[in-house]
């Protein structure tokens, strides 16, 4: 348990340089690295901690690029992850292996809590089960409000500047409707389990991903011998099965030869996935992380994302919580979308996942012309927090 590092009613007697909502990877990375440049922070979460999460568990390599580069990597390796170098495909008993970059899997339980931890010992304080609205701005004002509760108590918060890090979850800029999500028409959604009967489970170093008609499944080892499976599910299967019969289902479907019984209760699952949201700036508030949108396919790009909008925030973040100047909500939102943001291989991995015949013409064409898939696994593992940063080399043969 991460015990409060604050109370309600104190944090409302300070007025926060920077008050992060969401203490997700986003935030956590965020509250911790403005932290460190001597500004006060409050990062608050709506659960308490440490707390499960639907996500695939797995840190790529472009992800442990970002987690190294702000002095992470040893509070990471500490966690007893599970080492993964291959990506295994499975569709109607066909199957395709890459070679990738070395990528860690590990649960968001252990890993989201560890970097809270880090982010309360550079000297953020924290508020876990406390809720943040943020009220409307007043373009005269030096402060926004942000109305926090926890339990039955109610306060007002002051920050010079607030990011926005709540992941999927709704709208909490009140009265501004133009912070809502638009969610895909099609878009599927998550769900989640951790499996400890994996006796015959692949003792190999691989992401595994199954493919059916109702969508697929990952699964990859994580820390304490557990196996981590996510998937993204067509709703409409679940009308006439449950999680588990779903995913079980997709399982055999593909030809996975994994026999363990997954099980039926301790399921987590997530909104309708892939949704973007227009607005990423507004009034001294700056929105990262999976709260400016999301795309399929709900294996591990979300994280690297997460992690480089933390880092690219950080600098401007700074200059905005000390001196607020409106082109600086222009300056995130054109950031975001040329830098942070990469959609198009989620957008093209997404569309093929939809339709299993695809899926074996594109893992043919794969064997035949290997370049394919180096392509797509050094599109997803590059780091671009700038421009002339890289990050992955030594990609694999697929086999």
């Amino acid at each position: 348990m991460i015990d409060a590092t604050t109370t309600l009613s104190s944090a409302a007697q300070t007025t926060w340089d920077v008050v992060v909502i969401g203490s997700g990877l986003a935030g956590s990375v965020a509250a911790l690295e403005l932290a460190r440049r001597k500004l006060t922070v409050l990062l608050l979460d709506q659960k308490p901690f440490p707390r499960s999460k639907p996500c695939g568990g797995c840190l790529n390599a472009e992800a442990l690029q970002h987690l190294k580069a702000v002095g992470l990597s040893d509070t990471v390796n500490s966690l007893g992850g599970e080492p993964y170098s291959r990506f295994d495909l499975w569709n109607r008993r066909h199957h395709l292996s890459l070679s990738l970059p070395p990528g860690l899997g590990i649960s968001r339980h252990r890993l989201d809590a560890a970097l809270i931890e880090r982010a309360i010992d550079a000297g953020a304080e924290f508020l876990p089960a406390t809720s943040g609205q943020i009220q409307p701005s007043e373009t005269d004002g030096d402060n926004r409000t942000i109305s926090c509760r926890q339990g039955t108590e109610s306060v007002s918060v002051q920050a010079r500047l607030v990011l926005l890090a709540t992941g999927l979850s709704g709208n909490p800029v009140r009265q501004q409707p133009k912070f809502d999500f638009t969610t895909a028409a099609n878009s599927r959604i998550g769900l989640q389990a951790t499996l400890s009967d994996v006796a015959d489970f692949p003792k190999d170093a691989s992401i595994h991903m199954a493919v059916g008609r109702a969508g697929y499944v990952g699964l990859a080892r994580i820390e304490s011998g557990l196996v981590n499976l996510a998937a993204a599910i067509d709703p409409a299967s679940l009308q006439t099965g449950s999680p588990a019969d779903v995913c079980r289902n997709i399982l055999i479907e593909s030809g996975f030869p994994f026999s363990a019984d997954i099980p039926a209760d301790s399921w987590q699952g997530t909104v309708k996935l892939t949704r973007t949201r227009g607005t990423l700036a507004d009034e001294r508030l700056l929105v990262i992380g999976d709260a400016a949108g999301y795309v399929e396919p709900f294996t591990g790009e979300g994280m690297a994302t997460a992690l480089r909008g933390a880092r690219a925030v950080v600098a401007l973040a700074e200059t905005a919580a000390r001196s607020w100047d409106p082109d600086l909500a222009d300056q995130w939102s054109l950031t975001m979308r040329r830098h942070v943001i990469r959609r198009w291989p989620c957008h093209l991995l997404t569309r093929l996942l939809r339709v299993p015949f695809l899926v074996r013409l594109a893992m043919g064409a794969t064997v035949t012309v290997p370049v394919l898939g180096r392509t797509v696994v050094r599109s997803i593992n590059r780091e671009r927090v700038n421009e002339k940063s890289t990050v992955g080399t030594g990609y694999g043969r697929t086999c």
